[in-house]
């Protein structure tokens, strides 16, 4: 009788015993993802009209494989359409469509972070540094930090990053954030025999803006919140979904003018077949 107690109660602990997952994204040489890229940069210019950053692309990304301790991306836009509003004057934004087309190699350090990018167009470096040093990029290699290891359903986590470059504008002023993230393994579902991943993340978020818009210099320091949910496929290693929206608040200079005003992001990416 003890015997088949033992059994049932072994049984029921095996039955009951949490599946958990593990985040980090394959990047085996030779393999390529495609993306939709739709985004958006908005802010308020005390009362003297906009600036307003908006563009849409197909983003390509190859795995190269490693070279001297970096993991190498060679990444490339296509079918570019990007446009500026400055102080409600609207423009093609011709340094962003200068990339359509163009292959870049993505250096990226043992942490998933861009090292340096290169191109066998020098003059268009600030250009990728904007696209991808920007206030939306994510990690290649670690999509929600280092800690997202056995995660098991309903549970949260932590990613802080401080001193993080960012370049916003042109391309060619670095600016300083501070990122402090909070995720949580929503739900996993089985889709066509594969696991996928649903992961909400609210980050607390401070920026030490500089940046030129316009050909005006403009700085200030921003402060506030990244909401950004995900749908992750956990076999192949791979972002599906990754929707932000950011609500920010900062005091700025520009030119003579000093004003306090909302910043707002969208960004949206969509995984292609």
């Amino acid at each position: 009788m003890n015997i088949i107690i033992s059994i049932v109660v072994i049984t029921m602990l095996f039955c009951t015993e949490e599946e958990t997952y593990t985040f980090i994204n394959q990047m085996n040489a030779g393999h390529i993802l495609k993306y939709k890229v739709d985004q958006l940069i908005n802010i308020e210019l005390g009362g003297a009209g906009e600036l307003q950053q908006g563009s849409n692309y197909i983003l390509t990304k190859r795995f190269l494989g490693e070279k001297g301790g970096f993991h190498l991306i060679e990444s490339t836009m296509t079918k570019m359409i990007s446009t500026n509003v400055f102080l409600d004057r609207a423009a093609t934004d011709f340094g962003a469509t200068e990339l359509n087309n163009i292959p870049c190699i993505l250096y990226i350090d043992k942490n998933g972070e861009i090292d340096h990018i290169e191109s066998e167009y020098p003059h268009l470096e600030e250009a990728f540094k904007m696209h991808y040093l920007s206030m939306g990029h994510t990690t290649e290699l670690y999509p929600f930090g280092k800690d997202a290891i056995n995660i098991s359903k309903g549970q949260t986590w932590t990613m802080q990053l401080d001193s993080l470059s960012v370049f916003l504008g042109d391309g060619s002023l670095e600016s300083i954030m501070s990122y402090d993230a909070v995720y949580t393994l929503k739900k996993v579902k089985i889709k066509k025999g594969r696991k996928i991943a649903y992961i909400n993340e609210e980050a607390q978020v401070k920026c030490d803006l500089q940046m030129i818009v316009g050909n005006e210099y403009m700085e200030g320091i921003q402060t506030g919140v990244f909401e950004t949910s995900y749908i992750y496929d956990i076999e192949a290693g791979e972002i599906i979904l990754h929707k932000m929206s950011a609500d920010m608040y900062g005091e700025y200079e520009l030119n003579d003018m000093t004003f306090t005003s909302p910043l707002n992001i969208s960004n949206i990416m969509k995984r292609q077949k």
